[in-house]
């Protein structure tokens, strides 16, 4: 019972990683390209409510890449590679209304790859998984909390 709670806890801190890793992803290009400050950038990713949605989505999809990537023995790190960059781009792809939206799907699947790859590098360094697990989750959180 201890292991499969220890697991379990492994996978959501995996998770919590690559999810704190596309955050600062998004913030860093978010500040660098709006000449915002992290604060303000954050602010206004929560109010138009659009920080709560990636935040689901992303968690959401990369579960069920997980589920559909388990049974696969070979080729599985490609596979859920593509899945990650479909997950990603599909999101703002399948919005054809707007033209602009073929590139927000290349930054959707650049994010879903940063998402991905803040859970692959938690399996390997320990501090890394939790400090973006827990800390950076958090400060997003708690300042998304404060705004509304």
């Amino acid at each position: 019972m201890r292991s499969i709670r220890y697991n379990l806890l492994n996978y959501a801190a995996s998770k919590l990683s690559g999810l704190g890793f596309c955050l600062l992803f998004i913030s860093f290009a978010g500040v660098i390209a709006g000449e915002l400050d992290v604060h303000g950038f954050i602010q206004s990713f929560y109010e138009n409510r659009a920080g709560w949605i990636i935040i689901i989505y992303s968690l959401g999809c990369s579960i069920a890449i997980d589920l559909l990537a388990y049974p696969l023995r070979r080729y599985k790190e490609l596979v859920k590679v593509i899945l990650y960059i479909i997950a990603g781009a599909g999101f703002f792809i399948f919005q054809v209304s707007h033209p602009i939206a073929i590139f927000f799907g290349l930054l959707g699947a650049l994010c879903s790859l940063f998402f991905y790859f803040g859970t692959w590098i938690a399996h390997i360094d320990s501090p890394f998984k939790y400090l973006l697990s827990i800390v950076v989750p958090l400060c997003f959180l708690l300042i998304g909390i404060s705004c509304l």
